[in-house]
C-alpha cells in the first residue's frame, strides 16, 4: 500500500484530462469541481478517455 500525503486535487474534467496527458499514468483520481465528489479519469484501450463517477439515484440530491 502506498499513501499519498498530497490532498486530492479539485479539478474540472478538462483539467483532469490535461493533467492525465502530462503524465504516463493510466488514470487520474480527482475531486470533481462541480459535484465535489471523487471521480476517476482513465485512458481507454482505444486511446479515448473514460470517466467513472458516483451513482446518484434519481430523485435524490448531492446533499442527501
Amino acid at each position: 500500500v502506498t499513501l499519498n500525503v498530497h490532498p486530492v486535487p479539485r479539478l474540472t474534467t478538462d483539467q483532469a484530462v490535461e493533467r492525465l496527458n502530462a503524465t504516463e499514468l493510466p488514470h487520474r483520481f480527482f475531486q470533481d469541481e462541480a459535484t465535489r465528489r471523487g471521480a476517476v479519469l482513465y485512458r481507454r484501450y482505444d486511446g479515448d478517455y473514460g470517466l467513472i463517477t458516483p451513482y446518484i439515484p434519481s430523485g435524490r440530491t448531492e446533499e442527501e
